[in-house]
């Protein structure tokens, strides 16, 4: 069933079922469905020009207006793939991902905010203006079948170039199937939607409301960052963030314990999940059930998951972090090791996650960016896959994600990326971070590779720093005791704690950022 039929049949079974409450409007299913309709209706004659059979794609650069939420469902209705972006990206930045995707029409309304000129200037495609309130006069418009790829997200690209991840049908409701029973959505369920549409994790947000009959209340930014006023004014039941969303709010002074007793289920994911942010929802949400799940864009959103009910004892495996549980049904794993040479080695029990089966997308928009990244099974031994060698269904796509397993499933070691080089040695910073997380007052923790110029102005050598966060002073004589067991290369040169960590534009905590700060203080 595709995602279009998944939102037809709750309109069917629940027409007059809240469906969506955002910007001042409440849509009930029939509403909604209504102007989902109207959308089609408007969008319908830009896709026409596609080749017979050829499915359209709609760039999509508005945030948080019921257009956006109409958009998105309409785009799934006519068969076409959504292209969003996130409109509080710079307009080159998002034009270059819509060239790249070829769409046929770019949608945008007031929230494209101040970069809306530049970016309909340097994008070729039609535009079509949701925000005179023109499509809601459309006549209805076709179902068609369903493209064969739902959306296509874009993520970094180590060479700075973005790059495109085709995501299908078949994955996304392979997981959406899973999904719904796991975090417990009902159509009694009232939905937070927190994340940018140009981040995949609100697709869990959106379907876990929608496929399952709930309501969807859109938070805004402001909201987002500061979450209990809203969760407690809506009395909703499904929060979804990036664990480090939490300190923010406890920063802010308003995530006391029992502020949140209404939630019933948290869903964190994107970067490793600490005891001390498990424990603050906990605190602030007694009666939810807190859930760590793990998923890189290229394995539709998530493939792993650890729930942890209320009363039960936070695990940890021994690596200072929440584990990220098993594999979803439908996939399957090696745990890999490869060596700058190419050649493939694999572990029973500590590796590069990499993974196979349903969820799995069947390479990058440019086949260029395929390089390097799958893995195939020959025989009893594994290899890269060669340059311009056919993906299959057979071939494990490699995460870029260091685990080990344990008794809760994966716990997250870390990004085989982020390994750098001190004083010669390979050094992964989650190692670090795990050992100074266990600190009872710290709330985050990131450890980060720079190098500080000397006092003469020369240029320095790469050493390891931590940044963290806290809630109450901590000396360098505590960290240094957590991390006496470590080589000296692995000891971080400077502790500086920060009020609050610098986040990337989907929220996670931004390294380059943390980077440069250790970069340009004063030694």
């Amino acid at each position: 069933m595709s995602l279009a039929e998944r939102f037809d049949r709750s309109v069917r079974d629940h027409p007059d079922r809240l469906a969506l409450v955002c910007g001042g409007e409440d849509l009930t299913y029939g509403a909604l469905d209504e102007a989902v309709g109207a959308m089609a209706g408007h969008l319908e004659p830009y896709l026409a020009r596609r080749p017979e059979g050829a499915p359209g794609r709609v760039g999509l650069a508005t945030s948080r207006t019921p257009a956006t939420y109409a958009c998105y469902l309409a785009v799934q209705r006519l068969g076409a793939t959504a292209v969003p972006v996130n409109p509080r990206l710079s307009a080159t930045r998002n034009a270059a991902v819509l060239a790249a995707a070829g769409v046929d029409v770019l949608c945008v309304d007031a929230s494209t905010g101040h970069a809306r000129a530049d970016l309909i200037e340097q994008v070729a495609a039609p535009v079509a203006d949701l925000g005179d309130g023109a499509w809601r006069r459309a006549g209805q418009g076709p179902r068609r079948d369903p493209a064969r790829v739902a959306y296509l997200c874009f993520t970094s690209g180590s060479t700075g170039r973005p790059k495109g991840v085709p995501v299908s049908q078949e994955s996304v409701t392979a997981f959406i199937d899973h999904m719904i029973p796991l975090f417990g959505f009902t159509a009694s369920s009232r939905v937070a939607q927190t994340f940018e549409l140009s981040f995949d994790a609100a697709l869990n947000e959106l379907y876990g409301a929608w496929a399952a009959g709930g309501a969807l209340y859109v938070a805004t930014h402001a909201q987002v960052f500061d979450p209990v006023a809203f969760v407690a004014d809506h009395e909703l039941t499904h929060w979804l963030s990036v664990p480090s969303l939490v300190d923010l709010a406890r920063a802010a002074g308003t995530l006391e314990p029992g502020a949140l007793p209404h939630l019933r289920h948290v869903i964190v994911g994107g970067e490793q999940f600490t005891p001390a942010q498990a424990r603050t929802w906990r605190e602030a949400a007694p009666a939810a059930t807190v859930h760590n799940g793990y998923g890189p864009t290229e394995l539709a959103l998530l493939c792993t998951a650890l729930s942890i009910a209320p009363g039960e004892p936070l695990p940890t495996d021994g690596a200072g972090t929440i584990p990220i549980g098993s594999l979803f049904p439908g996939l399957q794993a090696v745990l890999a090791d490869v060596a700058d040479d190419g050649t493939v080695g694999v572990d029973a029990d500590t590796g590069e996650l990499c993974v196979r089966g349903v969820q799995r997308f069947a390479g990058y928009l440019d086949p260029a960016d395929d390089r390097g990244r799958f893995i195939a099974a020959d025989g009893d031994g594994h290899r890269l896959l060669a340059d311009g060698e056919t993906i299959s269904p057979e071939h494990f796509y490699r995460t870029g994600d260091r685990v080990a397993r344990g008794p809760h499933g994966f716990v997250h070691l870390g990004r085989v990326d982020d390994q750098v080089k001190i004083a010669g040695f390979r050094v992964e910073p989650s190692e670090v971070e795990a050992l100074l997380a266990a600190h009872p007052d710290l709330t985050s923790v990131a450890v980060v590779a720079a190098a500080r110029p000397g006092k003469d102005g020369a240029p320095g050598v790469p050493r390891l720093h931590a940044l963290y966060t806290a809630t109450d002073d901590i000396g360098r004589a505590e960290f240094v005791e957590l991390v006496a067991a470590l080589p000296l290369y692995l000891r971080p040169d400077t502790y500086t704690r920060l009020e609050r960590m610098p986040l990337s534009p989907h929220g996670k905590v931004d390294r380059r950022a943390l980077a440069g700060l250790v970069a340009t203080a004063r030694p």
